[in-house]
């Protein structure tokens, strides 16, 4: 007798966001400490590189949160465009 649930892709995409919000939370987190740090003189500034690559990981995850709400939206009979539109009004 087999209790496995079959794989679940959208469980999966969901726990996936979950991670790498949790990601962004920490890197945010260190990002404002050595802002604060680097303003009060007491470090070196984040590099450019490693602001960009955060802002970068920032934008990948606004965007797996509009594709989550936008799935969740259809699924629920409705519509979501992504320049922030539902059924044709601005959210």
């Amino acid at each position: 007798m087999n209790n496995v649930p079959p794989p679940d892709e959208v469980a999966h995409l969901d726990g996936r966001l979950i991670h790498d919000l949790s990601e962004i939370n920490y890197r945010l987190a260190q990002y404002m400490v050595r802002f604060y740090d680097a303003d009060a003189g007491r470090v070196e500034p984040i590099s450019i590189t490693d602001e960009i690559a955060l802002a970068e990981q920032i934008a990948a995850a606004a965007e797996a949160v509009r594709a989550r709400a936008a799935r969740r939206w259809s699924e629920s009979g409705g519509s979501l465009s992504l320049d922030g539109h539902v059924d044709g009004e601005q959210v």
